[in-house]
């Protein structure tokens, strides 16, 4: 997009090009409607920006005529990302990323017509309204075998290629008997018995013939295309396999139908000669000259099984290898407060939870307390997990969620954007109906709702708790943080980080019901480890800052405000806690701690482990 010049001067100044920020300023003194008009006449009397404007150029002339995962290899490869992304310290990681990012758009262009516009709206949509794409999977491939379908294999590149059962064709998907299919143009379509007898063979009508073959000749289509991309893979050898016939025939719908007509093949021969002139571009002189290709393509009807060397020399000896277990290690996973909550109530939880995938399980048992209206739940910053995995995708895009999360999330984002008193109404429907489904939600049900979170958040509002907080004039609502331990990351969202002054205070907003002070007391006691895990992250960030408060505000309960001070030498039990855990599930090593089973949503008659 020419007029998109934050896009423009991110694309500069990223190793892409490599612009630095004060020839990015200079030429935002060229006068010019867009950055890319200035660029366009800065590159006039300076010759290093004369590439960058020719690579752009070129590229947005092909960006509506080419297939777009080549565009995007392209831009890659004409480019200093991958050199600069290799040599970074995560490296391998990013790279595997990228991959994955070719990936996707192969994908996305492979499910029927898609234009450039729709994938530009499905990356920004992708970006704004999913969860984080998890990380690619890094796994060492080199000097191995990739099996993969034809589709896969767009965009990719292999220095040996084999197309295998190429005498094979695919089921074709045309109309027949007791089956209707809808067509755009044609309208319904069917086989139907004639006179009404069902023993009889059943006819189709003439418009069914038609669709039938405006169908095959797509699909003809389609399968030419697939054979070019197998083709196109290969950079040094290509093998091309099939079974022969007898009578030495192929479906003109197999790829070795289609070769054997493309190319006149007679497969009695023992080769196949090409000569032809191929045409080739110089893009030095721009002009273009032919040059004669003469291939000798072997047929190799029979394959002779291979035998192992025989050695006549010695006696057989026979040796035997021990060798330990092969083990898995991972790196690079990322930490939340969320999880290390989780493990410290109980690591047998935390393993149901995180690697069997049972987070979908814990989300129904705990919609069905709240329905019996024995809900005791914490509320953890379940976000932090939604934004790192799309395990719970079902469950995050579910509008039948219990009303008591779907409170909690509306408070805390009415407290992030700071929503005045006179607009909270209006804000907490808007909030509550974007996240239900009004088809299966009644009026009445929105309606004490919202009630609901006014009352709470008004009485809130005239707390002294709240005047504190609001007097903060250096803060950050809903802060992402991140920071590199050891070989995996922590990562965490703040409902308020303040800084002042070489201090840092934490706050965290809960709306939990307090039941009694025992309960009050467990639930610092949980929520203790989530927010000191905050406070260790924010002192690897903020080198300046010395002095840590954490707060914890109870919505309902303001006057129950909790503040303690998270003092330095702390960190270190912190850091060996968040080690402990990480090696514990690397080490897939999870004890039960029973005396959270009244509290868990695993456990039987929530008195009983569910693991005996």
């Amino acid at each position: 997009d020419e007029k998109n010049d934050t896009a423009l001067v991110g694309i500069l100044r990223a190793p892409f090009f490599s612009v630095s920020d004060p020839v990015i300023f200079e030429i935002s003194l060229v006068q010019g409607d867009s950055y890319w008009e200035k660029l366009k006449k800065y590159s006039a009397d300076h010759p290093e920006i004369v590439k960058i404007v020719d690579t752009l150029s070129s590229n947005l002339l092909l960006a509506n005529n080419y297939d777009i995962p080549f565009l995007l290899r392209k831009i890659l490869n004409e480019s200093d990302i991958l050199p600069v992304v290799a040599n970074k310290a995560n490296g391998v990681q990013e790279l595997a990323n990228i991959e994955k990012l070719v990936k996707i758009t192969i994908n996305f262009f492979s499910k029927g017509f898609k234009t450039l516009y729709d994938y530009v709206s499905y990356l920004k949509e992708s970006i704004e309204l999913s969860d984080d794409e998890s990380q690619a999977s890094v796994a060492e491939e080199l000097d191995s075998v990739n099996i993969m379908t034809l589709h896969q294999s767009k965009g990719l590149e292999f220095p040996v290629v084999f197309l295998n059962k190429c005498n094979e064709v695919s089921s074709k998907n045309l109309t027949k008997s007791k089956k209707v299919s809808v067509d755009k143009n044609f309208g319904l379509l069917t086989k139907l018995p004639p006179d009404n007898h069902f023993s009889a063979e059943y006819k189709s009508a003439p418009i069914v013939g038609v669709s039938n073959l405006i169908i095959r000749k797509k699909e003809l289509a389609e399968i030419k295309r697939l054979l070019y991309v197998g083709i196109t893979r290969a950079k040094n050898y290509l093998f091309i396999s099939g079974t022969i016939k007898e009578n030495n025939n192929f479906s003109n719908e197999s790829f070795m139908g289609l070769l054997e007509r493309g190319l006149n093949i007679d497969f009695t021969l023992d080769n196949i000669q090409i000569n032809s002139d191929l045409k080739f571009l110089d893009l030095e002189k721009n002009e273009y000259y032919s040059k004669n290709l003469n291939l000798n393509i072997p047929l190799v009807k029979e394959i002779e099984p291979v035998e192992q060397a025989k050695t006549e020399a010695g006696p057989v000896i026979h040796k035997k290898f021990i060798g330990g277990n092969i083990s898995d290690i991972p790196e690079g996973e990322i930490v939340s407060a969320t999880k290390l909550s989780v493990y410290k109530q109980c690591p047998l939880k935390y393993h149901l939870t995180y690697d069997l995938g049972f987070a979908p399980l814990y989300n129904q048992f705990r919609k069905w307390r709240t329905e019996k209206g024995t809900s005791d739940r914490y509320e953890f910053n379940e976000f932090e997990d939604e934004r790192l995995t799309n395990a719970q995708e079902t469950e995050i895009r579910n509008p039948n969620k219990e009303f008591a999360d779907l409170k909690g999330r509306v408070i805390h984002k009415i407290l992030q954007k700071e929503i005045p008193s006179d607009k909270l109404g209006e804000s907490v429907k808007s909030f509550i109906k974007s996240e239900v489904n009004s088809f299966e939600t009644e009026e009445k049900q929105v309606d004490n709702l919202a009630g609901e979170i006014i009352n709470d958040v008004a009485a809130f509002y005239e707390s002294d708790v709240y005047k504190e907080i609001k007097s903060y004039s250096n803060f950050k609502n809903e802060f992402e943080v991140y920071a590199k331990e050891n070989d995996y990351y922590l990562y965490g969202i703040i409902d308020k980080l303040v800084l002042s002054e070489g201090k840092a205070v934490i706050i965290d907003y809960k709306t939990d019901v307090l039941k009694s002070s025992i309960d009050y007391e467990e639930k610092i006691n949980s929520y203790y480890t989530q927010l000191s895990f905050y406070s260790y992250i924010v002192s690897k960030i903020f080198n300046s800052v010395n002095k840590f408060e954490i707060q914890l505000v109870f919505i309902k309960y303001p006057g129950r405000i909790f503040k303690r001070e998270i003092k330095t030498e702390d960190f270190e039990n912190i850091k060996a806690e968040i080690a402990g855990m990480v090696k514990a599930s690397r080490d897939q090593d999870y004890n039960k701690n029973l005396s959270h089973c009244k509290n868990c949503s695993y456990s039987a008659n929530f008195k009983d482990c569910i693991i005996v």
